[in-house]
């Protein structure tokens, strides 16, 4: 999938979206659903136990020091549109929390923890409205406090995570010494003494997903190269030490240490423990055996007796929905996990939260069949291998160009007979443009959950009037500026060339054409046309992307649009003037091609192809549909006109106190968009005619040859025949 620039400016979530993703095809009995290599099972039945905590406009932070919750919280006053923050313990044995101390007005909690002297510790920030109504953030300061709500410290982390390489501190430990460890964007973990002097930092190897300190030592996981990868914070050393033995399957990560002083961990999958004296990874349980969603965007927690406690926060509901579950262990004839029918959706990397929402509805409300998800973390050869035997998982969600691909294998079923005689779902209630976009000969293999759409936008004064083009115009368009120019953010041989395979992909090839499938001179005009500019050796790229586009310094954005604030982010934030989404260069059609990440098949060989299509169905539907228009996970619209429309209404609705949906947009304007920045939006999405297809292999076939033209050893001629001949090759091969 490309890169794409504009998701540094809008919707920059401060919550890490986590979903459950597990299951292969057996019959579910014991917790132990699916075996990781290398991992033992847990003996051990659970119960599922609804944890009730009273309504508040936001759940900010929590800790469990076993037996008792403790937990930040915040009220808005409906009068005067400020937030009131608390904190609270909720003691085993009761049913009301009870409030320890308020905090100062209009301040929040990001992240708490708590020290063996039950002092509080939490990353606070302040939010409030200025004179011209709008939101200001303050930078995120670092408190201490007593049970009394007295403070012990306050410090201010601008002067360890500003400047040049400003990052967003993530999360927070204290260790036996009482020692702070917090973790940052830019991948360091930065160590405090008990006062707040910085003893070090260090760097980890790649996106850290949390910390936690248990049996004096301090751990950290971060994304390595194999899976998640756990490492021990060496204080005498100043660095991390050697990984643990073993990474841990998964996308995403919570880590806490438990009441036995091991690590609790959680994946999208299922709940672990590591044995710090036998280095013993142990799976405690699936969260799908229990029909739950494991932890989507909230807080995993040690609780009671060898129970675990799972808060999630509905960031899209206000005043907040939380769900708290205790998982704790089941007493003989306590438990009952109903025996179902299992059928798997494999998927190459996490879902969204809507999509799991609707997983979940299919569990509760399905007597005889229950969906299980496994995951593939794009290892796309066993997925393969597993179809083609006929032993593959029963429903798919992959990008749809993995789906293009499955397709032409004669693995998938035709969905549009199923969608046709589904008397619970009208065609005329989705987006026909979009449909219409992924139909191959008048099937559908793929149906898309949502869509987004990739584009070029520029400013409308110097785009004009133009609302398309073809590659021609582009370059008549690009030879009217000075020398120098940016038109396009890479601009080196290879990135201006990517570019323009995204656009043309589907038209470079006719994989039905064994004869003559290349267009040769398309290939070789975008060929000549790339190595007009710099040699990716010498390429260096150019940061502030906003500053030299507001100047004049670039002319052109590769975006991707999944929100209807879109339009006031790239005309306010990043042009600074009104814009056009002008699309990419095309032969036929329009430029703006729609791109699926999740499209949803049926393999031709599973044996529940009715059932399969029911959970489909499901998450078509409009209660589904509805919550991906503001789900923090989709990044996507739906594909229901009725959903749509509610996201466009809900944009024009968001206020300030709304920012965690939007955060980094809404604390520069604050207010909500109006209808001459969505109309724009909705304009492109109807306009839209075409599906971002793309095939690996034969992009792989032209970026290997395309090299030699590039740094002069062939010419474009020769370089376009040997192309020419290898994707022959490749067509007669597939047909």
């Amino acid at each position: 999938m490309k890169r794409k620039f504009i998701n540094y400016y809008i919707l920059y979530c401060i919550l890490a979206v986590t979903i459950f993703l597990c299951g292969c095809e057996n019959r579910i009995g014991t917790a132990d659903n699916q075996k990781d290599d290398g991992i033992k099972a847990e003996e051990t039945t659970y119960l599922a136990q609804p944890l009730s905590l009273p309504e508040y406009a936001s759940l900010d932070g929590a800790y469990s020091d076993g037996n008792n919750l403790h937990y930040a919280a915040a009220k808005l006053d409906q009068t005067s549109q400020k937030y009131e923050t608390a904190f609270y313990i909720l003691k085993e044995g009761e049913k009301e929390p009870k409030m320890l101390f308020l905090l100062p007005e209009n301040q929040r909690v990001f992240k708490m923890t708590m020290d063996k002297d039950e002092n509080i510790y939490y990353l606070g920030y302040e939010e409030f409205s200025s004179d011209d109504d709008n939101l200001t953030i303050s930078d995120i300061i670092l408190y201490k406090l007593d049970q009394r709500g007295t403070p012990l410290l306050v410090l201010d982390l601008t002067n360890y995570m500003g400047g040049v390489d400003q990052s967003m501190v993530q999360g927070i430990a204290v260790d036996g010494e009482k020692r702070i460890i917090l973790f940052a964007s830019n991948q360091n973990i930065y160590v405090f003494d008990s006062s707040g002097s910085l003893l070090f930092k260090v760097k980890a190897d790649g996106r850290i997903y949390d910390i936690c300190c248990s049996n004096g030592k301090i751990f950290a996981a971060y994304d390595g190269i194999d899976g998640i990868e756990i490492k021990v914070v060496d204080i005498l050393n100043k660095k991390l030490s050697s990984k643990l033995a073993q990474t841990i399957p998964g996308n995403q990560f919570h880590m806490v240490s438990d009441s036995n002083e091991n690590l609790l961990m959680a994946t999208e999958n299922s709940v672990y423990t590591y044995n710090l004296e036998t280095e013993e990874i142990i799976k405690k349980f699936d969260w799908q055996t229990y029909d739950s969603t494991g932890i989507t965007a909230g807080i995993l927690l040690p609780f009671r007796e060898k129970g675990v406690l799972a808060i999630n926060r509905d960031y899209t509901s206000f005043p907040m929905k939380v769900e708290a579950t205790f998982f704790k262990e089941a007493v003989e004839g306590e438990s009952i996990i109903p025996e179902k029918t299992v059928l798997t959706l494999g998927t190459d990397y996490s879902l969204s939260n809507a999509m799991n929402q609707g997983i979940v509805a299919f569990n509760h409300s399905n007597s005889d069949y229950k969906i299980e998800i496994k995951i593939y973390n794009e290892n796309y050869a066993q997925l393969n291998t597993e179809i083609i035997a006929g032993n593959g998982p029963d429903i798919l969600v992959l990008s749809f160009d993995k789906i293009d691909q499955l397709s032409a294998k004669n693995v998938l079923e035709d969905l549009n007979p199923y969608f046709s005689e589904d008397v619970t779902l009208d065609r005329d209630d989705f987006l026909e443009n979009i449909l219409n976009s992924f139909e191959t000969d008048g099937h559908i293999y793929g149906m898309p959950f949502s869509f987004n759409i990739d584009t070029l936008v520029g400013k409308t004064s110097i785009l004009k009037d133009k609302s398309s083009w073809n590659l021609d115009e582009l370059i008549a368009f690009t030879e009217s500026f000075p020398k120098g120019t940016d038109i396009f953010v890479d601009t080196s041989k290879s990135g201006v060339f990517h570019l323009l395979k995204t656009a043309y992909t589907s038209q470079l090839v006719d994989m039905n054409n064994m004869e003559i499938p290349l267009n040769r001179e398309l290939l070789i005009k975008m060929l000549t046309f790339a190595n007009r500019y710099e040699d990716d050796e010498r390429y260096t790229y150019n940061g502030l992307l906003d500053i030299r586009a507001m100047d004049g310094q670039l002319i052109l954005l590769d975006t991707n649009v999944f929100s209807g604030i879109t339009y006031r982010a790239c005309s306010d934030s990043v042009f600074g003037e009104p814009v056009t989404f002008i699309g990419y260069p095309t032969v036929q059609g329009n430029g703006n091609l729609i791109n699926c990440e999740w499209a949803l098949a049926i393999n031709s060989s599973s044996k529940y192809k009715d059932t399969a299509w029911t959970l489909i169905s499901m998450l078509l539907s409009e209660e589904i549909q509805a919550k991906i228009e503001r789900d923090l996970g989709s990044m996507g619209f739906p594909i229901r006109k009725d959903s749509l429309e509610e996201h466009f209404i809900h944009v024009a609705e968001w206020e300030y106190n709304d920012f965690l949906i939007n955060y980094n947009f809404l604390r520069q304007s604050g207010k909500p968009a109006i209808e001459e920045e969505i109309e724009p939006i909705r304009n492109l999405i109807q306009s839209a005619d075409t599906a971002f297809r793309s095939s690996p292999d034969i992009d792989k076939i032209i970026e290997e040859e395309s090299i030699f033209y590039f740094n002069g050893t062939k010419p474009v001629e020769e370089v376009v025949n040997v192309i020419e001949n290898r994707i022959r090759t490749y067509v007669n091969e597939n047909n």
